[in-house]
């Protein structure tokens, strides 16, 4: 019986309790010990192991930071997290992580640079609403 898990064969390369396969990493809960067909007298140590999970696309984050607050950096990080899930597809995680995390960059680039925004926006209205109340007071002292 082998315990290696998901297609893994005895030549997968285990380091520190990680197996690497197909440039990913791989968490294992615990090393056990394997017995060879061709001699049980030499017990090699094998892991038991799960695939980690793919990175993340955050496509969430780009939409959300391109529809509500600056669309010309969010149409950036839409297209990375697009970029990062075809990677996902493809199998290719490195690349896939590589987009995932410029998405969420520019996402949050995009967040902030809106936000700045619509607080500048925000100081305008207000100083004109002052002024413009300032204004309409000053002529109604001067009638009376």
């Amino acid at each position: 019986k082998s315990y290696l898990s998901d297609g893994m064969t005895d030549t997968d390369l285990i380091i520190e309790n990680k197996v690497l396969t197909e440039g990913r990493d791989v968490d294992c809960e615990r090393t056990d010990l394997r017995v060879p067909k061709s001699d049980p007298s030499q017990l090699t140590p094998i892991a038991i192991c799960e695939p980690l999970p793919p990175p993340p696309t955050n496509e969430v984050l780009a939409w959300v930071s391109c529809m509500l607050f600056c669309w010309p950096i969010g149409l950036i990080a839409v297209i990375r997290s697009i970029r990062s899930h075809r990677a996902v597809v493809r199998k290719d995680f490195r690349q896939a992580e590589f987009e995932g995390e410029a998405a969420r960059h520019f996402g949050v680039g995009a967040i902030v640079a809106g936000s700045l925004v619509y607080l500048l926006i925000g100081i305008f209205l207000l100083y004109s609403f002052i002024e413009t109340n300032q204004a309409v007071d000053g002529e109604q002292g001067k009638k009376t």
